[in-house]
Parts: C-alpha cells; structure tokens; sequence
C-alpha cells in the first residue's frame, strides 16, 4: 500500500457508526448568487471538500469569498444528517 493511512481512513469512513459518504449536493436554481462564507457552512455532520463549477472546472477546499451560483454541486463527506442540513440551508438561502 502506497497511503495505508488513506486507504484506513476510508475503510473507518465507511463503516463507522457516523455513516459519512462523499456527497453531491447541487445549488438549487433558485439559489441567488452569493458568496460561500455567508452561508456560514459550519457543521459536525458534514465536511465542504470541493466546488464544481458549470463549466466544469473544480474549486478545491474553496475560500469564503468564491461566489456560489445555481448549476454549481458542493462535494462534501456527509453523514444523512449533514446532507439534509446543507439541502435545507441552500432552499432557505433560494427564497
């Protein structure tokens, strides 16, 4: 094994109790323009990893002021928990 580390922290990801999964979590359209650190994304349920842009491009670990848009997919770890409060919080921040 080249990541033994990784490849235990996947393996503990999976099967331990707090069920986490990578997640897709898409910006509703709805969801008007506005900078990620206003939506305050702080959590013990769920991780922000990574940003897909429409035109596909990635944002990696992306900074609070990167501007989300309708279209744009966060990918998070998440246990079913997490994703629900991300989902609720992106409706919220539609209307």
């Amino acid at each position: 094994m080249i990541r033994p580390h990784v490849v235990s922290f996947l393996d503990e990801m999976l099967k331990s109790e707090k069920n986490l999964r990578v997640e897709e979590v898409p910006i509703p359209a709805g969801f008007i323009p506005k900078p990620l650190g206003t939506l305050k994304l702080r959590s013990a349920n769920y991780v922000l990893l990574a940003l897909r842009e429409r035109n596909g491009s990635w944002q990696f670990n992306p900074d609070k002021d990167f501007l989300l848009k309708p279209g744009f997919m966060l990918i998070t770890m998440a246990n079913s928990v997490g994703r629900l409060e991300i989902e609720t919080l992106l409706i919220e921040m539609a209307a």
